[in-house]
């Protein structure tokens, strides 16, 4: 009986003890405080103040689910795509040992209170899985992506430069994006942001002063006219009808091709050397008069006349104007020039303003090829003893040769001096007239010679064919003096 009491009294002993020490590991464990990371712990930058290690891996965990990826549409505006969970585990591989490393840290606190910054490899990637998901990404596949294009000049329907604007682009380099994002995740960086490796900004923009000043200098030439009054009454018209074949492009840009302004003006000149005038002036005798001169000998100043179209062009407005003509045919064109009537059969020369010399002559054979020509010229040279001839109906020995039109000049004519007497002026023209020279008396032909130069305009006109005038605007010559004109029409009342 006492050997049963026993038995069982050792049985509750046992059971007592081992109730005991169930309390005692429960009060233990609740009562021990969890070891827990120190105030102001980051680890890969997520905030883990007062966590276990167990929640940060829980927390660690969460945020591989927070990947995202940023890209740029077409249209230039961002698109932003978060992949599912599902998607997420075929390229994010969880790290087993991750609550093994956080122990790890959580010691290496223990001993030394100042760490505070962690990094943990939480989960690696796999890539193969990661290249599959971004490959389903629209803007990641080449045809839906665009480079920038430039904003870029081109000539409207109303043969005008225009600016076409630019627009933004968002081509990127796959395997570029590839790399960059598994180097992001791998880091722990789970917003992955592909638009700084986009090239979406264009480099010339619809703002540009450069851009914006050709254009403007471009149209300006194309809608600038300008009209040419020649002296015969004539016009010569500039506008986009020429000027359009002056614009070249040079690569992105537009540029005047200078060379065609030269040839413009070459043409020009051309034109004036061949036109036909009408001056005013007062002919010797008969007062002020309106002579049509034939073809002037004029010259357009090339130079000031490539400046002067270069300074319209930049104005885009319409200009009506003379042509720069060379200041010796403006200016002081009368001031010594040598007058010639056919028809009258007379020879003036003015020197400084002062007639030194009135004469009779004898020009080219009337009504037969051999007339002298009407017209505006110039001394060509000038020579002494001198032998005029075709080499078939004539041969002249002279003493004063001064040609002004080829083969036409002044020159002694001897022969026309039969003892003492003079035959010249009145009718011999009509029926013994020259080969076309003006044929002086030796005397004036010497008086001429010693005093014409090579700037001194000749002016052969017929006096029946000036229209008289009763007078001139003051304007046409800033004063009445009458040995300074200009050829202008339309300064004349």
């Amino acid at each position: 009986m006492k050997a049963k009491f026993k038995g069982r009294h050792r049985i509750w002993v046992i059971l007592g003890i081992l109730i005991l020490g169930i309390i005692a590991w429960v009060v233990n464990y609740y009562m021990t405080p969890v070891p827990t990371f120190d105030a102001g712990t980051f680890i890969n930058g997520i905030d883990c103040s007062d966590l276990t290690t167990g929640e940060v891996a829980e927390k660690l965990s969460s945020a591989a689910k927070d990947v995202t990826f940023t890209v740029m549409k077409p249209e230039g505006e961002m698109e932003e795509y978060k992949p599912t969970e599902e998607e997420i585990k075929s390229f994010v591989i969880p790290n087993n040992e991750t609550n093994s490393i956080l122990r790890h840290f959580m010691q290496a606190q223990e001993e030394d209170s100042f760490i505070k910054n962690f990094h943990v490899n939480a989960f690696s990637i796999d890539e193969e899985g990661l290249r599959n998901y971004l490959l389903t990404i629209p803007e990641l596949n080449g045809e839906n992506m665009s480079a920038p294009e430039d904003a870029y000049l081109e000539f409207g329907t109303n043969d005008l430069l225009e600016i076409v604007k630019e627009k933004t682009g968002n081509k990127i380099d796959f395997e570029e994006a590839f790399d960059y994002a598994v180097r992001q995740l791998t880091n722990f960086e789970t917003k992955v942001d592909f638009i700084p490796m986009t090239d979406v900004e264009p480099r010339n923009l619809s703002s540009d002063n450069e851009l914006i000043q050709t254009k403007e200098r471009i149209n300006n030439c194309l809608n600038t006219v300008v009209t040419f009054e020649l002296t015969c009454g004539e016009t010569v018209t500039l506008n986009k009808s020429i000027t359009k074949d002056w614009i070249i492009q040079k690569g992105s840009s537009f540029e005047i091709d200078e060379s065609q302004i030269e040839a413009f003006v070459s043409e020009l000149a051309e034109k004036v050397r061949k036109t036909k005038s009408t001056i005013y002036m007062p002919a010797t005798g008969i007062g002020w008069v309106k002579v049509p001169i034939g073809f002037a000998v004029i010259k357009v100043d090339q130079e000031a006349q490539i400046q002067a179209i270069k300074e319209y062009l930049e104005t885009g407005k319409t200009h009506t104007v003379i042509p720069k003509y060379e200041k010796v045919q403006i200016e002081d064109f009368f001031n010594s020039y040598i007058e010639v009537d056919i028809e009258r059969q007379m020879v003036w020369m003015y020197v400084n303003g002062k007639c030194i010399l009135e004469t009779k002559c004898v020009t080219g054979l009337a009504n037969t090829t051999r007339v002298t020509p009407t017209g505006i010229y110039f001394l060509q040279d000038k020579r002494p003893d001198t032998v005029l001839t075709d080499n078939k109906t004539y041969w002249s020995e002279v003493q004063f040769w001064m040609p002004f039109n080829g083969g036409y000049g002044f020159h002694d004519a001897w022969w026309k001096e039969i003892n003492g007497v003079e035959y010249f002026g009145g009718t011999y023209y009509l029926t013994d007239g020259s080969h076309g020279c003006v044929n002086l008396p030796t005397w004036a032909a010497k008086i001429m010679y010693q005093n014409i130069t090579k700037d001194m305009p000749i002016i052969i006109y017929k006096s029946s064919k000036i229209i008289q005038i009763d007078s001139v605007s003051t304007n046409a010559v800033g004063s009445l003096n009458p040995l300074r004109y200009i050829f202008y029409k339309r300064y004349i009342d």
